[in-house]
């Protein structure tokens, strides 16, 4: 299971939310809860987190570092310093933590990071955004994975070979291609919304059963998308309320 950062955030500063969510996965040997590099990145934007690392290190299971661009495997870790994307740093935090617990380990990392979304993130949206707004969606999918588009039977046909692609680069891809048909003409590129992506790829990725996510993206059914689009048998339950997700953990 996989939570968008905004119910971390909330559990934070509503206890009562924390003690239940803590006592529904405490109780449950089948419950794993998965924290994302997407997840990270929300929250190395907020100035204060000791009390949060407080709550994910108590609830959590598993980390998940940023994913490769391609391939079918991915990496886990019960270290939260392998969410760190540099190099670098994440051997600097590593030294600086390795007589630290769990807690104070996602202190450290939490005011070492400063990462952002860049422009990169616009640069890229609004290049691909005007493909949408001139051509159907097949378009953007062919300028997306460009190196399996072949000639088809037909003059002019274009093929995506589909089970060409590795499930890694289909689902980050696909994710984003979704995203972008669906701005509305005037909407302003959000860059928070590439950790909100990022932490939607890693749910399908992984084959999450429960997903706690922001209702703007539950609304446009941004991971059923995707996942219709997958050549495997996966079902992911998406909630968009605490309440109601927990209660789901608790049955």
């Amino acid at each position: 299971m996989l939570l968008d950062t905004k119910f971390w955030v909330q559990m934070e500063n509503d206890l009562d939310d924390y003690k239940r969510f803590y006592t529904a996965v405490s109780d449950s040997e089948d419950i794993e809860v998965l924290f994302c590099f997407g997840n990270l990145v929300d929250l190395v934007k907020r100035p204060e987190q000791d009390r949060l690392a407080k709550i994910i290190a108590e609830t959590v299971n598993t980390y998940l570092p940023p994913l490769p661009p391609d391939g079918s495997e991915y990496r886990i870790s019960k270290d939260p310093v392998d969410m760190i994307p540099d190099e670098s740093l994440r051997q600097d935090v590593r030294v600086a933590t390795q007589n630290s617990n769990e807690v104070e380990t996602l202190q450290t990392i939490f005011r070492s990071s400063d990462w952002t979304s860049g422009s990169e993130y616009s640069e890229s949206v609004n290049k691909y955004r005007q493909v949408t707004e001139n051509y159907d969606f097949k378009y953007l999918l062919y300028l997306a994975f460009f190196d399996d588009v072949e000639d088809g039977e037909e003059p002019g046909e274009k093929v995506l070979q589909q089970h060409e692609i590795d499930v890694i680069e289909f689902v980050k891809k696909r994710i984003y291609a979704h995203r972008i048909a669906l701005m509305a003409p005037n909407e302003t590129v959000d860059t928070n919304d590439i950790a909100d992506m990022a932490i939607c790829v890693a749910a399908v990725i992984t084959e999450c059963e429960h997903v706690l996510l922001e209702e703007k993206w539950a609304n446009i059914e941004l991971i059923e998308k995707v996942t219709a689009e997958l050549e495997r048998d996966q079902s992911i339950t998406i909630h968009t309320e605490f309440d109601d997700f927990v209660t789901a953990l608790e049955q």
